[in-house]
C-alpha cells in the first residue's frame, strides 16, 4: 500500500509543498530488485494472464505502473517490450536506503 501525505508551509518567499509517499515492503522491494537488473525490468506485454517479469523476479506490470505514478521508474516507449528503467529520484531512495 502507497500512503501519500501533502503539506503546505507558508515561508516568507511563497508557498512549499512537499508530497510524502510512505512505500509498503513490497514497493521497496521492487525498486532493489530492479536496480538489482542494472536498473531495468521488463515485461512481454500488458496482460492480465500473465502479469509477471521476464527476468523471472515475479514483479508485476501493475504495481511499475503505481511506481512510476509517483517518479520512481519511467517506462521507455522505445523498447520492443514493456520496460520500466529507475529514475534519478528512484536512484535517490536507494542510495538512502543504503546509508540505513
Amino acid at each position: 500500500m502507497l500512503k501519500r501525505d501533502i503539506k503546505i508551509l507558508n515561508i516568507s518567499k511563497g508557498l512549499v509543498f512537499s508530497i510524502t509517499y510512505e512505500m509498503s515492503d513490497n514497493y521497496l522491494t521492487t525498486l532493489l530488485l530492479i536496480h538489482s537488473n542494472n536498473s531495468s525490468i521488463e515485461f512481454e506485454q500488458r496482460s492480465l494472464k500473465n502479469p509477471y517479469d521476464i527476468h523471472g523476479f515475479n514483479v508485476t506490470w501493475m504495481l511499475c505502473d503505481e511506481l512510476v505514478d509517483i517518479g520512481i521508474l519511467v517506462e521507455d516507449y522505445e523498447s520492443f517490450n514493456v520496460r520500466y528503467v529507475i529514475t534519478p529520484l528512484g536512484l535517490q531512495i536507494i542510495n538512502k536506503i543504503k546509508k540505513l
